[in-house]
């Protein structure tokens, strides 16, 4: 077999070129803030459990006490008391480790030579390659984190439905709403779900806990514009550092405003959601550019969109620390299993092909991410919301002589 292809997306110096590269901004996202980190244990297997204690409540609210008596020989009087049991119970759940491999495009060191401005370009290359191995881990923690928390549909009813994934749920027919929300407040703290935390996704402020619901754009525009007169002075429930960065200073009620630019967005199917891609890839002059999905962003091809009530209690992320030094005269070269690249050359770089690369002329990046999400003690302390996008039609003008 041949090598793998070049990565041919540098410029050979042909003509007269600049030496500036203009960059494409990306989003940025809350959720390797949110998600707290551990370490998987070492030598336990593939399967841990977790235990969760349940309270233990009387379910009468209004037993019946029974008169003390004294003893008058047919029975023991005061030393004989009736008992009602008290329950004790708890619930166990179950986890495991999982990957995700990337590999960047195959490098030739001698083209890099006669390419234009090589190094400009490979440090944007290199700084892409960070951007794509961070959203993956974004992803893949706000897919984990939609798994674990109750779900809700705007539809009239708008009930709490406790399920894995987004399966067997109705279409929602109906824009987010701030009378929803409050049902949602009311939920959160019924769970228990009020314990406030140094980065500010829960506080307390003068209406009770203050949540932090993470929303697109248009959605949190729609809920302020519709309840101008329920907006919270700032300083009424101060943001922390993290908040402010996020510039998240609305708050309506029980919710904090954080924006989220790139929200998740879904097609239905008549059964089921489905998740219509953020990003899609085209041709660029040379090599593939991402950007905004046409799908994602219509609101005929993605009629629906979710929020998210955001709570660090919902589950832990832990990593796989890699082990070089396993035993006695076993030693393995250091590595990482946190997406971080490593930039391998020879015929390793080209994975399965029989490759001659005697003088190791050729590389590519590599990484590689492992984790374990650990359940959490509340799993009802976040939620997920799906609403209806309703497009605007009929914009307001002002017109002009």
């Amino acid at each position: 077999m041949a090598c793998s292809n070049v990565f041919d997306a540098f410029k050979v110096a042909t003509e007269s070129l600049p030496d500036d590269l203009y960059r494409v901004a990306t989003f940025d996202n809350v959720w390797l803030n949110l998600i707290k980190r551990g370490v998987y244990k070492k030598g336990t297997g593939l399967t841990q459990s977790v235990f969760t204690v349940g309270n233990s409540m009387p379910v009468d609210d209004e037993p019946s006490w029974s008169s003390i008596t004294l003893a008058n020989g047919s029975n023991s009087g005061a030393c004989d008391p009736s008992f009602t049991d008290a329950y004790f119970g708890f619930d166990e759940s179950t986890y495991a480790p999982e990957r995700f491999g990337l590999r960047g495009p195959i490098v030739c060191k001698d083209d890099l030579y006669f390419d234009h401005n090589a190094s400009q370009f490979l440090n944007s290359y290199m700084q892409e390659l960070g951007k794509h191995a961070g959203k993956v881990i974004s992803n893949r923690l706000e897919v984990l984190y939609r798994q674990f928390v109750p779900k809700y549909v705007a539809l009239p009813a708008f009930t709490k439905t406790v399920q894995t994934g987004i399966t067997g749920l109705s279409a929602a027919t109906s824009q987010l709403t701030q009378q929803m929300l409050d049902r949602v407040a009311v939920n959160l703290i019924e769970d228990r779900a009020t314990m406030p935390d140094s980065n500010g996704f829960v506080q307390t402020g003068p209406l009770g806990p203050i949540f932090s619901l993470y929303l697109g754009m248009e959605a949190s525009q729609a809920i302020l514009t519709n309840n101008s007169d329920l907006r919270q002075d700032i300083r009424d429930a101060m943001p922390s550092e993290l908040m402010k960065r996020l510039g998240a200073t609305t708050v309506i009620k029980n919710f904090r405003h954080i924006v989220n630019l790139t929200p998740p967005r879904f097609s239905h199917d008549g059964t089921d959601f489905v998740r219509v891609p953020t990003y899609a890839n085209s041709s660029g002059t040379k090599g593939t550019v991402s950007d905004l999905n046409p799908n994602w962003v219509s609101t005929s091809t993605a009629p629906y969109e979710g929020a998210y009530v955001l709570n660090d209690q919902v589950f832990t992320e832990e990593l796989i620390e890699p082990e070089t030094n396993p035993g006695e005269n076993v030693n393995f070269d250091p590595s990482s299993y946190f997406g971080e690249w490593k930039f391998v050359t020879g015929p390793d770089a080209h994975e399965g092909n029989t490759c001659s690369d005697p003088l190791h002329k050729r590389g590519r990046h590599f990484a590689e991410y492992m984790h374990a999400a650990k359940p959490g003690a509340n799993l009802k302390a976040g939620a997920f919301i799906i609403f209806k996008r309703c497009p605007t039609t009929d914009f307001t003008a002002v017109t002009c002589s």
